[in-house]
Order: C-alpha cells, then sequence, then structure tokens
C-alpha cells in the first residue's frame, strides 16, 4: 500500500517510529480523506467521551467543601470550552488538563 506521496506505509510508519511518534497515523490517499477523517473523528470522540467520564467521576470523588469552593471556577472552565467549537482533540486536551487540576485539588 502507498501514502498519497507514493512512499509506502511501512516505510513512513517507521520513520515515524524511529522520530518517536507513538501516535495512530492514518496515511491514506486523499480519495480516502473523508473515510480517513471519519475514523480519526470516531476516535478523537471516543477520547473526549473516556476524558469526560474520568472528568465527572472525579469531580464526584471531590469532598462537597473543595467542589463548592471550585463550583465558580468548573461553571468558568464550562464556559471557556465553547472556544474548542466543538473540536474534539481540544475538548479532550482541555478535559484532560481539568481533571489535573482537580485531581491536584483533592484533599486540600
Amino acid at each position: 500500500m502507498l501514502t498519497a506521496n507514493g512512499k509506502g506505509v511501512w516505510e513512513k510508519a517507521a520513520k515515524d517510529y524511529a522520530q518517536g511518534v507513538l501516535a495512530p497515523v492514518f496515511y491514506n490517499s486523499d480519495s480516502e480523506a473523508p473515510k480517513n477523517n471519519a475514523v480519526t473523528s470516531n476516535v478523537d470522540t471516543h477520547s473526549y467521551k473516556a476524558s469526560d467520564d474520568k472528568l465527572n467521576s472525579v469531580w464526584k470523588n471531590l469532598s462537597s467543601d473543595t467542589r463548592k469552593r471550585l463550583l465558580p471556577a468548573q461553571r468558568e472552565w464550562i464556559k471557556q470550552k465553547s472556544d474548542c467549537n466543538n473540536e474534539q482533540k481540544c475538548l479532550t486536551d482541555m478535559t484532560n488538563n481539568r481533571i489535573r487540576e482537580l485531581e491536584s485539588e483533592n484533599g486540600k
């Protein structure tokens, strides 16, 4: 199988791996781009859903005092999510950052 520029998929994947690229990369021609974008979108959506589920779990596990203290910041964070324009990667990154912030607050 060849990429759009004629390089073999395995050759390109090996080069990426040697450079430290460990995330899945799709090497398809332009004619396959719509199908490829759908696959990427499904992966991103799944990642965001998993992150969002974890965020909800972390929030629920905070003490009630901590949740009360963080509620204004949480509401502001929710408003800021609209800056992502529903782009799944952006939402996932924001959510993962928020998880780390909330986990660091746990026990304070």
